[in-house]
């Protein structure tokens, strides 16, 4: 493990008694760098305030660095610039710490050393560039209703703002639990982390859009908060072993061209999830690592001035709307003034940290993915199969009519619980006579154990049950001459 405390291998300059104005100069410069925590790697210079990379000693009097300080804090005549140049190449390596390279770790000193080798910390402390009470002045209203929005139920929103409460305040104690966010595309939720936070823990959140242990392992270990947006390469297995490093305190990782070493992790881990590619995850009964709280659903479902329940486009239209008002707001306050106001609530929330070491809650969301339970949607298309009583053939358009006012499936939600359940897709569409005599033409769903494939055709079955099922739900048939039935097709491989 890693020993935080600071330990310095280069001693303080001490200017020699006597010395000519461009020795002192260069020792001056010297110790500037020192404070602004430069050091020497390789022969490679690390500025800790411009986070410039120099490639040596020379290069780093060349630059600016040196021009502004001489220009700006020596005092000296420009006549003497190149010896106080040339006297400083030579003390650098004397006076400046070395260090093996960068290592991320929150709440710890800036040098850190590890087997008698230093490394220079890339944290970065939270800093607050204005006053108290012009942050407390700033109304946050806004970012309040999106908090509500991407959380909706008010526990699970605290213990939401008490997990980021803890990354600010206690960065160095890493919360065995991880996130899980579920909803649809255009919920703001991404938005929430790339647009919001991202802005307040600055660099120190990371994003990716694919899972691989080994690539994303190096940015896990260098961040607060490490955020998959819909990982497109998710499934059961990865998310075993996400779990598993969700509470480990090392991953083994590699940056570019360096060799494999183990990393400390402090992130926060968060999965944003599409419910509909992911439908399959489940997770052990007695996990007690991830936090899911309730889906993010679209805040408005029914337009103010006629009622009608608005689309998904709509819907998404309202999010977007509200995302600009919100960015408008941020301009108009002031980018880096909004951000601090929210990084100032957080660093002064009160929370309870045992709360976040004793495990994840089980929310209500929760105990749909842990194994034997099952979602909203596929309750409510189990219990429409049920109720029509399990038939060999059905449309997604008859589950979707039975749904309730707070209900908001779509239909290709539907169909993918309806695949979950066995029922496959027609290659081709088949005609049946509905409950008014019309003669209809539709692609179905087929339970191909719940047909008899002896004796009659697969088309007859699917057709007669077509009909059967829509006397079912909307009324009797109407008696029709057989002269307008549609006519029978042997084929039985339209739908394998």
């Amino acid at each position: 493990m890693i020993d935080y405390d600071y330990i310095t291998n280069r001693p303080s300059p001490v200017v020699p008694t006597n010395a000519k104005a461009e020795i002192q100069a260069a020792f001056a410069f010297v110790t500037y760098l020192r404070n602004r925590h430069a050091c020497l790697k390789d022969a490679q210079m690390f500025s800790r305030d411009s986070q410039v990379l120099f490639v040596d000693g020379q290069e780093l009097l060349a630059s600016q660095v040196f021009s502004d300080w001489f220009n700006g804090e020596s005092g000296l005549d420009y006549s003497i610039f190149n010896k106080v140049r040339s006297t400083a190449l030579h003390l650098l390596s004397d006076h400046l710490p070395v260090v093996k390279g960068l290592m991320f770790a929150a709440g710890y000193r800036e040098l850190i050393n590890q087997q008698g080798m230093l490394w220079l910390n890339s944290w970065r402390s939270p800093v607050l560039h204005h006053s108290d009470a012009k942050l407390q002045a700033v109304d946050l209203s806004l970012f309040d209703q999106l908090e509500e929005m991407i959380f909706p139920v008010p526990e699970e929103r605290m213990y939401w703002q008490s997990i980021i409460a803890h990354l600010v305040q206690c960065p160095e104690e890493r919360v065995p639990v991880g996130t899980i966010l579920c909803g649809a595309g255009g919920t703001g939720k991404s938005f929430y982390f790339t647009g919001v936070l991202s802005k307040i823990l600055k660099t120190q959140v990371s994003t990716s859009v694919c899972w691989g242990e080994r690539s994303i392992a190096y940015s896990w270990a260098n961040c607060l908060l490490m955020v998959f947006d819909d990982p497109c390469n998710l499934t059961k297995d990865t998310l075993m072993r996400l779990t598993s490093l969700v509470s480990q305190p090392e991953v083994k990782g590699e940056a570019k061209y360096l060799p494999s070493v183990m990393y400390s992790l402090f992130c926060h881990t968060v999965l944003l999830i599409n419910p509909e590619n992911h439908a399959d995850m489940q997770l052990p009964k007695d996990d007690r690592r991830w936090f899911i709280p309730e889906e993010v659903s679209y805040p408005i479902r029914f337009a103010p001035d006629d009622g009608h329940r608005l689309t998904v486009q709509e819907c998404q239209r309202e999010v977007s709307d509200f995302i600009q008002d919100y960015l408008n707001q941020r301009e108009q306050v002031g980018p880096e003034l909004w951000d601090e106001a929210i990084l100032y609530r957080y660093l002064h929330m009160a929370y309870n940290k045992q709360a976040l070491f004793r495990g994840a809650p089980l929310t209500d969301y929760k105990r749909s993915w842990i194994e034997g339970g099952k979602t909203d949607l596929q309750l409510f298309v189990d219990d429409q199969l049920e109720e029509f009583g399990n038939p060999a053939v059905v449309l997604p358009g008859w589950i979707k009519e039975h749904m309730q006012d707070g209900d908001r499936f779509t239909e290709e939600q539907i169909r993918g619980v309806l695949r979950e359940r066995g029922y496959v897709a027609a290659k081709e569409a088949v005609r049946y006579v509905d409950h008014e005599g019309v003669t209809r033409r539709c692609r179905c769903w087929i339970n191909k154990k719940r047909l008899s494939l002896d004796g009659v055709s697969v088309t007859k079955q699917v057709r007669n049950e077509l009909t059967r099922m829509d006397n079912l739900i909307y009324g009797t048939c109407n008696k029709t001459d057989a002269a307008n039935d549609p006519p029978d097709d042997d084929t039985q491989s339209f739908i394998f």
